[in-house]
């Protein structure tokens, strides 16, 4: 055992949400938690509760988890997030709207209540724990702000500003004015990341921090890249020569009409309905037009199944089941689908939709090799149809080597990030 490992140290981790149902945040920082464990680091985290019946305390894998109350609004929609047609929930979303409007000039900022919430109860643990590290993790600016100020007042902590998203490229709600809201945001970003003693930034942001706005900021930029990949050392569980049998095809996710919109290939699927397919979901919307455009296919509980919000121990089991797993790209090109680190771990052949060729994830799979790439268009063309009943008749038997896939995608993997941290530890 080295002498780091016979000196426990501590590090606290500020975010959102640590529950890998809901995010890629929370899935992400996860993983690095128990990688850093495994190290012999002790890991705190705070975070938000999800709804009422969220435990306040938890222990999980080795990380204490401590978790605060979100604004009232919010709890108001989580509460109620079972019907999306109910009351409280549409009384939610509509308050929710006012508020963002009115907050606007300091958007992403909504609350400065649950900076103060995450920030006492960090100082609290600090006391009893003394942090040598705080990691504040966006996209909440208000998790960056409480980790902030934690800094501010104990200046020997070593504040990380965790970028899993790009802040100034976020996507901004519609209903505000964009130009504000932008600028409120960039504003946000330079001052965090003018008191940030480094500021992890994925691989897919780089161009964007290239620009004469952010060269002050260089020597504090360390590049990561989204930490999901697990290799997974069992064989993909396909059976290739399934002619006339049904072809499993299965999306695990959520889905808004930004991020993961299957309702471009319920199209084609209607378009190939002569085939043996069905095409299963797992996760739940927030969009009303999405879940309208599933249900009112006339495909919808014949070919087309939606089982809504699962576990992700099932989510992973159906993963594993299927013999085409289904990948849709984000609008914005710095957000990369967690999804499809779980599906390249996997080793299956994956059809993914992208809508733009500065989509986020065509690089993962391009160096992955077993995938179909198919570009969203304003109509179904008989060439794409055409494209996707070849797959369905003949998957491609693609032999994909443990040791080669986990060489190439090794900076997704937690090990990068824990280094890392580990290494300003030994300082």
């Amino acid at each position: 055992m080295n002498s780091f490992s016979k000196l426990k140290k501590s590090i606290l981790f500020i975010l959102p949400t640590y529950d890998p149902l809901n995010n890629m945040r929370g899935l992400s920082v996860r993983k690095v938690a128990k990688q850093l464990t495994i190290n012999n680091v002790n890991v705190q985290c705070i975070t938000f509760k999800e709804n009422s019946a969220s435990l306040s305390y938890e222990l999980n894998e080795g990380v204490k988890i401590h978790r605060v109350n979100q604004r009232f609004l919010v709890r108001l929609i989580n509460d109620s997030s079972n019907s999306l047609e109910g009351l409280k929930f549409k009384t939610g979303i509509f308050l929710s709207r006012i508020q963002g409007l009115i907050m606007a000039p300091f958007w992403p900022l909504l609350s400065i209540f649950e900076i103060f919430r995450l920030y006492n109860t960090a100082e609290q643990k600090h006391l009893k724990e003394n942090f040598s590290c705080v990691i504040g993790c966006y996209k909440r600016v208000e998790t960056l702000l409480a980790a902030l100020f934690l800094k501010k007042k104990y200046p020997e902590i070593k504040f990380i500003a965790y970028t899993l998203d790009c802040m100034s490229r976020s996507l901004v709600p519609k209903i505000l004015n964009t130009n504000i809201a932008l600028h409120s945001v960039k504003r946000w970003e330079r001052f965090i990341f003018s008191k940030a003693d480094y500021i992890c930034i994925m691989q897919s942001h780089q161009n964007h921090y290239k620009q004469e706005e952010y060269k002050r900021f260089e020597s504090k930029f360390v590049i990561m890249d989204i930490p999901l990949f697990e290799l997974n050392d069992t064989n993909p569980n396909v059976d290739l020569n399934k002619k006339g049998e049904k072809i499993n095809l299965v999306f695990t996710g959520s889905m808004s009409e930004s991020t993961a919109d299957p309702s471009y290939f319920i199209k084609i699927l209607e378009s190939v309905d002569d085939m043996v397919f069905e095409f299963n979901i797992y996760g739940g919307t927030s969009s009303v037009t999405i879940s309208n455009n599933i249900k009112n296919s006339y495909l919808y509980g014949k070919k087309i199944f939606w089982h809504g919000v699962v576990s992700p121990e099932k989510a992973a089991q159906k993963q594993k089941e299927a013999d085409i797993l289904i990948s849709f790209g984000n609008d914005n090109e710095c957000m990369i689908p967690s999804k499809i680190f779980e599906y390249i771990a996997l080793k299956k052949h994956v059809m993914h939709f992208y809508k733009s060729l500065t989509d986020s994830a065509l690089p993962y799979f391009e160096k992955y090799g077993n995938a179909t790439l198919i570009q969203e268009e304003q109509k179904i063309s008989s060439d794409v149809s055409q494209k996707v009943m070849d797959l369905l008749m003949n998957i491609p038997d693609v032999k994909i080597d443990n040791d080669l896939l986990l060489e190439k995608f090794y900076n997704n993997t937690a090990e990068p990030m824990a280094d890392f941290i580990i290494s300003l530890l030994k300082k």
